[in-house]
């Protein structure tokens, strides 16, 4: 099973890592939840734009299947 991280793009990964070294390094705790959702909000753009490729690949196939 493939993981979530294995299909991220590159430039996603580095913004979710980077969001999760300032929220460990957030002077607040309100600081911190600000950037663990803005991490989450990361990995949810990510899994949507995998889910699109997904669809539209499948899709594809079918229509050349016809």
């Amino acid at each position: 099973m493939v993981t979530l991280s294995e299909l991220m793009r590159e430039s996603e990964k580095l913004e979710f890592r980077l969001l999760q070294q300032r929220m460990m390094e957030a002077p607040t705790f309100l600081t911190s939840l600000y950037f663990k959702l803005r991490a989450d909000g990361v990995l949810r753009q990510a899994e949507r734009r995998i889910r699109r490729e997904a669809i539209g690949r499948q899709q594809r196939k079918n229509r050349k299947g016809c």
